[in-house]
């Protein structure tokens, strides 16, 4: 699918494979962030690889030692079913999940994934405070060895797995409608690009300052709002009773200024 400003600037056709093209005066970009690992562009990050690309766990082979750079949940579920086949795993990361006291439930292990971990404690070692600068191949041990920015250095024999998250505007379609800041899409307070009217984000990228609606249960909390400024835009009136229907179920997110965990979001 490609996006492509037509007929005047408010209005947008979306080429689509196989199909006709269509012409719409907004456009909402809920593309999911799975599809686009994020890997840092460190020297070495092609002998990595991510934790997206592992389908399963069979050619794992047990008593090895595995390397993770990660110290959240996607890490710490690797690490736990890699334990389970008596794999000893290093997670290495500048911050981990584990150790915040953060009560939101985006910035902390989840009580499950925390009760698996406690089970396989031994064989799972969280190393904090570690930011990989780059990773090498030794060809003639055959071992891969990750230098640390802290003048540390450790080696393995198993590529490296990046447990690093996703990052949906590295996709080819919201790199054309977005900016880039820091591997997030640059929004204004609606949600919408600052370069291209009309055209907003959905999804664990929108990002309000220290807000982060990064789960699903949170970031829909934005669906209602966002309706209403194309209501307000068309000319469309809003039904107050709507609004307050909304706001009842907690499902209307609308102020960021003193969003945590004990209000709306």
């Amino acid at each position: 699918m490609a996006v492509n400003p037509a007929i005047k600037s408010t209005t947008y056709e979306l080429r689509l494979v196989g199909q006709s093209p269509l012409v719409t005066d907004y456009v909402f970009v809920a593309i999911g962030d799975y599809a686009y690992p994020y890997v840092p562009k460190i020297p070495g990050f092609a002998y990595r690889i991510h934790y997206v690309d592992i389908k399963d766990y069979n050619h794992f082979k047990s008593g090895k030692e595995q390397v993770i750079i990660g110290g959240n949940e996607s890490a710490f579920d690797l690490a736990i079913n890699l334990a389970k086949k008596n794999i000893v795993n290093d997670l290495f990361s500048t911050e981990s999940a584990f150790n915040s006291n953060d009560p939101d439930p985006g910035h902390r292990l989840s009580t499950y994934t925390y009760e698996r971990y406690m089970a396989h404690a031994d064989l799972i070692n969280l190393n904090v405070g570690k930011s990989v600068l780059a990773i090498k191949h030794d060809h003639d041990g055959d071992d891969y060895v990750i230098l640390f920015k802290d003048g540390s250095i450790t080696k393995t024999e198993n590529q490296p797995i990046f447990a690093t998250g996703f990052a949906n505007i590295l996709s080819p379609l919201a790199e054309k409608l977005f900016i880039n800041k820091d591997n997030r899409p640059v929004l204004d307070e609606h949600d919408e690009s600052t370069i291209l009217p009309n055209v907003f984000m959905l999804g664990p990228q929108v990002q309000h300052g220290d807000a982060d609606p990064c789960y699903v249960y949170k970031y829909r909390q934005r669906f209602a709002p966002l309706a209403e400024t194309v209501l307000r835009r068309i000319g469309i009136e809003i039904n107050p009773r709507i609004t307050v229907m909304y706001r009842s179920a907690g499902m209307y997110l609308q102020e960021f200024d003193h969003c945590d965990v004990n209000c709306d979001c």
